[in-house]
């Protein structure tokens, strides 16, 4: 099944960094003009879903399809969605920190964006919160960091540590790299490492297998040279660790048994 959450996440993500993007316009030239704008083209949100999710998951236009073949899928799309969002330094650069804004430009920017339903909260501990109309939560906290809930239990965060839950106490945190994004839907846990090389992705599939994931292996590294590795094991529960390389991104993907 799709990860939809990172799609849905992303997307909530550009839309907040809409009524944070300041060039030389003023304040209220850029709230009035950009998130107005966005207002009309999404405007409802089962058009969004339709519109931008769906479109994107079908899409694998910038991984070649003997990659795909290596990876699956769905670590090809969480790839192509962060580098259509402009890669790990634009999902942690798009948006400024809300709680070094100016009294004036929070109010501008909750007033903004409350017409589109999203309630802002501005906290005592200098982080933000985002409510949407569905139910969705996006935090972000006082370092830039973003975590999200949505209304089924979703779970997505960009940036922050290594996070613990029922599908990451069953391995071992990375040492390599920086956590660019962890979530978790009905697809399983899924967390993408950037700034990790290649050799790490195989010295982290053979932590895992130590950890008891030694069971239906399948590993391929027919396309090291080229920066694409894949490994899948099982443990002796029927849950299930991929770690995959690709496009200088290590992904973890932990799948529990029914």
């Amino acid at each position: 099944m799709k990860r939809i959450i990172l799609f849905i996440f992303i997307f909530a993500l550009m839309l907040t960094a809409i009524g944070c993007k300041k060039d030389d316009t003023s304040e209220s030239d850029i709230l009035e003009s950009d998130v107005d704008t966005t207002a009309e083209n999404v405007a409802d949100t089962d058009d969004i879903d339709i519109l931008v999710f769906d479109d994107i998951s079908e899409e694998v236009t910038t991984v070649d399809e003997s990659v795909v073949e290596i990876v699956g899928s769905n670590t090809a799309d969480d790839i192509n969605t962060i580098e259509e969002a402009g890669g790990a330094d634009g999902l942690f650069d798009s948006v400024g920190i809300l709680a070094d804004w100016t009294e004036d430009e929070k109010k501008s920017y909750a007033e903004e964006m409350a017409k589109e339903g999203i309630i802002v909260t501005y906290n005592d501990d200098r982080s933000t919160t985002l409510q949407y109309e569905d139910g969705t939560t996006v935090v972000q906290t006082p370092d830039g960091n973003f975590t999200m809930v949505g209304e089924n239990g979703e779970f997505g965060q960009i940036g922050g540590s290594w996070p613990e839950n029922e599908y990451t106490k069953l391995v071992s945190e990375p040492q390599s790299g920086t956590l660019l994004t962890a979530t978790i839907d009905s697809a399983g846990f899924s967390a993408i490492y950037s700034g990790c090389d290649i050799s790490y992705a195989l010295t982290y599939a053979d932590i895992v297998k130590n950890l008891g994931f030694n069971l239906d292996v399948v590993s391929d590294d027919s396309m090291y040279d080229s920066g694409v590795y894949s490994f899948t094991g099982s443990n002796k529960n029927g849950d299930t660790v991929s770690v995959n390389y690709l496009s200088e991104a290590f992904v973890i993907t932990i799948v529990l048994s029914k």
